[in-house]
C-alpha cells in the first residue's frame, strides 16, 4: 500500500515538472517576421541545366519549391509568388557582355510551361509544396545559350533571401565530346601494311597520334582521290569532326571533302574542298551542323605526293 502510494506521487510530480518544462525554441510557431528569410530552393545551386538532348516530343520537367528560414516555424500559411525575372535576365547579360561574352538568349515563348506560380508553406512547415516546370528540347536552337531566371517576387512580407531567391534556368548550347570507338568499322581505297606504321585504317580511331593509315604506295601508288571511311555502328548526334597529321610530316592531303550517311547508301555532303593544314601537329576541327549519322568518308582530293596518310579523325557527338 505505501508502495503504490509512493508510486502515484512520484507520477504526479514527474507530470507536474514536466508540464512546467517549455518547448525549445526551434518547435514554436509563430508569426513574427523577425529574423526569418524565405528562399527558392534551387536558388541555392548556382544553376539549374535543362537536358535537351536527346531531343523529344514529349515535355520534361523538374520542380521548384520554397524554404522557411527561422528557429521555429510560421503559425500560419506563408503565400509566396514566383515569376520570370526580367530584371535579373538583364543583369546577367550585362555582366557577360561587360566580360566579352555572348548574351544568353531568352526562352522562347512556346518552349516552356510555368503555370502554378504561387507556393504555400503551411504553418507549422518549413517547405512549400512543388511547383512544376515543364520545357520542351526541341524548342531550342542547339547552337544557342538560353537564360530563365524565375525569382521570389512576394513572400508574404517576410524578407527573401538575396542569395537563394532566383532559380537559373539554363539551356545550354550541345557541345558534343570524343566518341568511343570501340568496334567501329574502318575500311580505305587502299592501305599500304609494310614499312608503315600501322598503315592501316583502323588506325585512324586507335587514339594514338602516332599511328596512321597511309594509302598504297608499294607495289602500286594510285593517285587522288583517296579515300576512309568509318561505320560507327550506331547513329550519333555529330556536331564535329577533328583531323590530326601523321605526326612530323607535311607530305600528306592539302583539301578533302566530307559526306556522311544514316544506311551507308545515300550520303550527304557536309564539306565540300575545305582546306587541311598538312604543317600542323596539332587537331585540326571542322564544326558540322548537328545532325545523326552513322557512316562518315572523307575523301582526300590534293596533296603534295601521289599517296597521302592520316593519323586519327575523332567524331565529337552527343
Amino acid at each position: 500500500m505505501r508502495f503504490h502510494t509512493y508510486m502515484t506521487v512520484l507520477a504526479g510530480t514527474v507530470m507536474m515538472l514536466s508540464s512546467c518544462v517549455k518547448d525549445p525554441d526551434y518547435l514554436k510557431r509563430s508569426d513574427s517576421k523577425d529574423n526569418v528569410v524565405i528562399y527558392l530552393k534551387q536558388g541555392t545551386a548556382q544553376s539549374v541545366d535543362l537536358q535537351l538532348f536527346p531531343f523529344v516530343d514529349e515535355a520534361r520537367s523538374f520542380t521548384l519549391n520554397a524554404g522557411f528560414g527561422a528557429i521555429g516555424y510560421p503559425g500560419g500559411d506563408v503565400a509566396i509568388k514566383l515569376d520570370v525575372d526580367t530584371r535579373a535576365f538583364d543583369s546577367i547579360n550585362l555582366m557577360r557582355t561587360n566580360a566579352g561574352l555572348t548574351p544568353y538568349e531568352a526562352f522562347p515563348a512556346d518552349a516552356y510551361s510555368f503555370t502554378d506560380r504561387v507556393l504555400t508553406i503551411a504553418g507549422g512547415s518549413l517547405t512549400s509544396n512543388l511547383a512544376e516546370f515543364k520545357y520542351f528540347s526541341k524548342k531550342f536552337d542547339p547552337a544557342k545559350d538560353y537564360l530563365l531566371p524565375i525569382s521570389i517576387m512576394d513572400a508574404s512580407g517576410y524578407k527573401v533571401n538575396p542569395r537563394a531567391k532566383t532559380a537559373f534556368i539554363i539551356a545550354s548550347k550541345l557541345a558534343g565530346k570524343p566518341a568511343n570507338t570501340d568496334g567501329w568499322v574502318a575500311t580505305a581505297s587502299s592501305e599500304q601494311t609494310q614499312w608503315e606504321n600501322t598503315g592501316l585504317a583502323s588506325a585512324l580511331f586507335d587514339g594514338n597520334i602516332n599511328t596512321y593509315w597511309h594509302s598504297s604506295w608499294w607495289p602500286s601508288e594510285p593517285a587522288f582521290p583517296h579515300w576512309v571511311q568509318v561505320d560507327m555502328q550506331q547513329e550519333y548526334y555529330v556536331d564535329q569532326i577533328g583531323l590530326v597529321r601523321r605526326q612530323g610530316s607535311s607530305t600528306g592531303f592539302t583539301k578533302f571533302n566530307l559526306e556522311a550517311s544514316v544506311d551507308g547508301n545515300s550520303w550527304t555532303m557536309l564539306l565540300q574542298d575545305r582546306a587541311f593544314d598538312n604543317t600542323n601537329n596539332a587537331q585540326q576541327t571542322f564544326p558540322l551542323t548537328p545532325a545523326p549519322w552513322r557512316h562518315f568518308r572523307l575523301t582526300m582530293t590534293e596533296g603534295r605526293m601521289t599517296s597521302t596518310h592520316l593519323a586519327e579523325f575523332v567524331v565529337y557527338k552527343y
